[in-house]
């Protein structure tokens, strides 16, 4: 297996995300395997990172990075995977390319990340409040073991739906305590809500399917 040399600018921080895995087991009995799925470079042999002046094999078994992408009612797969989601329906995600919708390839979910993320909200319904509280609840989107600033810095919403309507994108603000906080009207106050999102990482362009079913926290 050949690498091709590439220039990679490495941050002086070096997260939980991607280290080099401690183990025995080296692909091809030379390269060690790594411990998270973020990839810099990809070649014949699959993909790889650069951590710590060593090159390092991501395991696709272990990470399911390979995306997958079929056609759907003559649509085309789209070709650039860093385009923004239009659309979302149940076919999957949608964005245009040379003025043409095409369908986006399928992600690998945020497991494969080897962070935490907790999604929670609550809904407001102290009267007298400048909340419009009867009408939206109250989402957030935030990391479990790594600093929020950190987790903003490097992650981005591309795409979300609560209870199976989308949301803009627009609507989601970063909060410096919660992470990632939008209002919906879309919620159900008898049962869990459900929450699907795309996550993206900026540096790499890997998108993230992430979904949870959360409790609305009633306040009153």
């Amino acid at each position: 297996m050949k690498l091709q040399t590439v220039i990679i600018a490495i941050s002086a921080l070096v997260t939980p995300i991607a280290v080099i895995a401690q183990s025995e087991e080296l692909f091809g009995g030379k390269y060690p395997y790594c411990n998270g799925c973020e990839a810099k470079y990809e070649n014949e042999d699959g993909q790889w990172n650069y951590i710590d002046h060593t090159w390092c094999k991501v395991n696709e078994e272990k990470c399911n990075t390979a995306s997958t992408c079929e056609p759907v009612d003559g649509y085309p797969c789209c070709k650039d995977s860093s385009l923004p989601i239009v659309y979302t329906d149940d076919s999957g995600n949608w964005s245009i390319e040379n003025n043409n919708w095409c369908i986006m390839a399928s992600a690998p979910t945020l497991a494969t990340l080897d962070i935490e993320i907790e999604v929670g909200g609550w809904l407001d319904l102290m009267p007298g409040t400048n909340y419009s509280s009867e009408k939206e609840a109250y989402y957030y989107i935030r990391p479990a073991g790594i600093e929020v600033a950190d987790f903003l810095e490097k992650y981005e919403v591309t795409s979300l739906t609560v209870n199976g309507n989308q949301v803009s994108t627009q609507k989601i603000y970063p909060d410096r305590y919660l992470g990632f906080r939008f209002n919906s009207i879309y919620y159900d106050r008898t049962k869990d809500n459900n929450v699907k999102f795309t996550l993206k990482n900026k540096k790499t362009n890997q998108i993230y399917n992430v979904e949870y079913d959360i409790t609305l926290e009633i306040t009153y």
